[in-house]
């Protein structure tokens, strides 16, 4: 490694050996302290002599930051005023168009045309004045004419769930395409479709065999072929508790997640044994009876008119739950008018009715409240049959991914099996290894057992980031002391995830964090990018309620009396 060094760590380390002054220092605390002050004022100095035009971010940072968040709020707003001004235009241009009242008359006939006929007809009108459309792609197929680039932009959604076939003719009709999925989410399934396989011998040992058709989606021949832009920032989960194990188990860790700001009477995720339950026939009716039971428990309980979803892990225990629910409503049960209105429930004129789902068909629904129905059982002989349906098929983790991360504020995981009972680990399938970890997660979690869940969160994601250095930690030390005289309770490396704050001044009498403070020390070789890497992020906490503050490093070392006035005076405004 001596052959490596370049020449300032020749004589750093030169003078470490040989200097006289440090010879003569008998201290070792004081000897570390003053190797410390010397390396990081070097380090200082190389660091402004390589980032100089960059440096103008550091300098004052609070103006910066505050001047770059007005400018986005401006642009914004002009965007969606640029926006508003171009449809309202065109809907002017459509309503004195020279055939607008041949149209309403077709529109208000009593024989109407097919959608196809009518935009053949009226094809100018339509494509010159409307300029969003929405279809899925069988209907692009079937209304719109086949002409080559005549949408500027053309975007699929959910395109992981999509075979590469059905997105081709949209694809024609367009200058431009996005293609945005998740391919940790649904695949595309055949089922009660079908599917034409081709099979040519002359590809069967053709290693270079064209992508397109091994591909098993449309996101998938995008990523193999184009560049790819990940939206990291989670936003759906109001805590980290419920995104954190999707986060490690299929994300790598690389979602950015807000920490907890403040804190319910409850644990946002439940652990419910059902003990009586047992799996007959593809169902566990004790389970569906505990599902009804919460049901009713929310009714009761909420204060925010919580909606409400169950997932269920096949389609039998779906219909048994359903069952269950019709009873409620047809013995005219105490709760009948509440389950009548939240199955029909619309909230400004959007769905957000209770619904009862297995695994496979809930991607795109999302409530606030979400009740898992395991269903899986020992049988009424003691025995555990390992029959998982979709779960144990290719992609079943994918499954369970979609269904897991659908609650805003909180998750019920009814079970009759304890975690250990749960004995998958000589199945070849990852799905069901995969749900008794999460099982594993839910029952600590549950528990209050943050130390075990972060055990089953680092098992899951092995090669766990190493978020704080030497040096980090002694600026997270420093700022911590210089805190301490403040009336608030310090809390370190907040969040249960990768992305913690470091520090957090937490008001006991409120019960939630009223400062969190992000210390960052920066490599020499970082490009700093002040939107991307410093702004957004803090944009994003602030939207999850924190209010938050960032020591550079080169500004506490440089003035931290500064700082400390700084967040004094934060901590004022707050109050």
């Amino acid at each position: 490694k001596y052959l490596t060094l370049n020449k300032n760590e020749l004589i750093y380390l030169s003078m470490l050996l040989e200097d006289p002054l440090l010879k003569s220092i008998n201290d070792v605390y004081k000897l570390r302290t003053y190797i410390f002050d010397a390396y990081y004022t070097g380090y200082l100095e190389e660091f402004k002599a390589l980032n100089q035009k960059d440096l103008y971010v550091f300098d004052d940072y609070l103006k910066t930051s505050e001047k770059i968040n007005s400018l986005i709020d401006e642009k914004r707003q002009i965007s969606k005023e640029s926006f508003e001004m171009e449809l309202y235009k065109n809907a002017l241009n459509f309503a004195n168009s020279k055939r607008i009242m041949d149209i309403k008359r077709v529109l208000e006939s009593v024989n109407k045309p097919s959608i196809r006929n009518f935009i053949n007809t009226f094809q100018p009108e339509m494509f010159e004045n409307v300029k969003i459309w929405m279809m899925t792609p069988e209907v692009v197929s079937t209304i719109i004419p086949l002409e080559y680039g005549m949408f500027d932009l053309v975007i699929f959604d959910e395109a992981s769930q999509m075979y590469v076939e059905k997105g081709i003719p949209a694809i024609y009709r367009a200058k431009k395409v996005v293609i945005a999925g998740d391919p940790k989410q649904l695949r595309p399934s055949s089922l009660g479709i079908g599917r034409i396989e081709e099979e040519d011998d002359l590809y069967e040992n053709d290693i270079l065999k064209d992508v397109t058709i091994d591909a098993k989606s449309l996101l998938d021949l995008a990523r193999y072929k184009y560049h790819e832009t990940i939206l990291n920032y989670h936003y759906r989960s109001n805590y980290e508790e419920l995104i954190a194990f999707s986060n490690a188990a299929f994300y790598d860790n690389k979602l950015i997640v807000s920490p907890n700001v403040s804190f319910g009477d409850k644990s946002p995720i439940e652990y419910v044994y059902v003990e009586e339950g047992r799996f007959s026939k593809r169902q566990n009716e004790a389970e569906a009876r505990k599902v009804v039971e919460i049901i009713k428990k929310v009714f009761r309980e909420r204060k925010n008119n919580e909606t409400i979803g169950v997932i269920t892990f096949n389609s039998a225990q779906r219909d048994l739950i359903e069952n269950y629910i019709d009873e409620e409503i047809f013995k005219r049960s105490r709760y009948q008018k509440e389950f009548e209105e939240e199955l029909f429930r619309r909230d400004n004129d959007e769905d957000k009715s209770l619904f009862v789902k297995n695994i496979e068909n809930v991607q795109g629904d999302e409530r606030d409240i979400i009740i898992f129905s395991m269903g899986y059982a020992k049988d009424h002989s003691g025995a555990l049959m390992r029959r998982f349906g979709w779960l144990n098929h290719s992609g079943g983790q994918n499954r369970l991914n979609v269904a897991i991360t659908r609650a805003k504020d909180k998750i019920y995981f009814v079970s009759s099996l304890y975690p250990e009972e749960f004995k998958v680990e000589d199945l070849k399938s990852y799905g069901p290894k995969l749900l008794k970890d999460f099982m594993r997660y839910c029952y600590f979690i549950s528990n209050g057992n943050k130390e075990m869940a972060k055990v089953v969160l680092n098992e899951l994601h092995a090669t766990e980031k190493v978020s704080k250095t030497v040096l980090t930690n002694k600026l997270v030390d420093e700022v911590e002391q210089k805190l301490s005289r403040f009336n608030y309770r310090i809390d370190r490396n907040i969040g249960i995830g990768t992305e913690q704050i470091d520090l957090a001044l937490f008001d006991e009498l409120n019960n939630k964090y009223v400062l969190g403070i992000i210390c960052d020390v920066d490599s020499s070789d970082r490009r700093i990018n002040a939107r991307k890497d410093l702004i957004h992020q803090e944009r994003y906490l602030k939207a999850r309620s924190w209010e938050v503050y960032r020591i550079l490093s080169k500004n506490w070392y440089s003035d931290n009396n500064k700082e400390i006035k700084n967040i004094r005076d934060i901590l004022k405004k707050a109050n």
